[in-house]
């Protein structure tokens, strides 16, 4: 299974249903709420892969932590309720609107 986007199309696919992921109403707020919460605390924590102090270098780490998360989880929904590409809606994997 590929789980890292790998061209500029998967990338901005991405992107878009990520928004999707925020704004949709099926997916639940406290899914929304708890991606949130776990960047907030990757960045509130002084843990961390390669330290701030290091200019860019370690704000960039941070940046990709947050990007791999937020890609877990639109991958999850994309899974779980089948992102719909056209009407902006999620779709169950049986082709249900939901």
């Amino acid at each position: 299974m590929r789980f890292v986007p790998t061209s500029a199309r998967e990338w901005w696919r991405l992107v878009r249903n990520t928004v999707r992921f925020y704004r949709s109403e099926r997916v639940s707020g406290s899914l929304k709420f708890g991606v949130l919460a776990v960047c907030a605390a990757y960045l509130l924590l002084p843990t961390d892969f390669i330290t701030d102090l290091i200019p860019g270098l370690g704000q960039l780490d941070d940046l990709a932590i947050i990007a791999l998360i937020h890609l877990m989880a639109v991958s999850w929904s994309e899974r779980r309720y089948a992102l719909g590409e056209a009407d902006h809606t999620l779709i169950d994997a049986d082709g249900s609107a939901r």
